[in-house]
């Protein structure tokens, strides 16, 4: 388990999990708004708008410009996470991004109906897990560290979304 830096003690760096004290989830749901649009887009092609203007945006980034009362104390918060696992959570959240802007692109017209329940059905589970996956990583404090599995998945999604792209070329 990784130590916090400043310490001399052989305890593991201090938990921040509660949101006010520490890391926060609201983070997230940057994440579930996109998830939330990407499978409404599968059956309602007027949200491709909305899927265009989201962007991503890194967990300093958002409580940078956020008007939460608590948003200083997270961003410190991460801040004094040890190194290796915010490395570990930035993969997640580059994971998350890249599924996310291809799910979106893939969905702009021109869209067939049955290409957006592919995209929609390769996406969204495996980004449901993604932010799971970070949810329990920011709800520990940094200690529970994001699944392999879940990275893993998401490439898996990456190349079906992007193999049935280049069919439509």
């Amino acid at each position: 388990m990784p130590k916090n830096a400043n310490s001399s003690s052989d305890q593991p760096y201090p938990h921040h999990g509660d949101g006010a004290a520490g890391l926060s989830h609201d983070y997230l749901n940057h994440y579930n708004e996109v998830l939330m649009l990407i499978e409404l887009s599968g059956h309602d092609s007027s949200l491709n708008g909305a899927l265009l203007d989201w962007c991503p945006l890194g967990y300093v980034e958002y409580f940078a410009s956020s008007r939460w009362a608590g948003a200083s104390q997270a961003r410190a918060a991460y801040e004094e996470l040890p190194p290796e696992a915010r490395r570990c959570f930035e993969r997640l959240l580059a994971t998350m991004e890249t599924l996310a802007t291809i799910a979106v692109f893939a969905l702009q017209p021109p869209c067939e109906p049955m290409r957006a329940a592919v995209v929609v059905d390769a996406t969204a589970p495996v980004l449901r897990r993604l932010i799971s996956s970070a949810s329990r990583f920011l709800n520990s404090g940094g200690h529970e560290l994001p699944e392999e599995a879940a990275v893993s998945d998401a490439q898996t999604a990456i190349s079906t979304i992007l193999s049935r792209d280049s069919d439509r070329a």
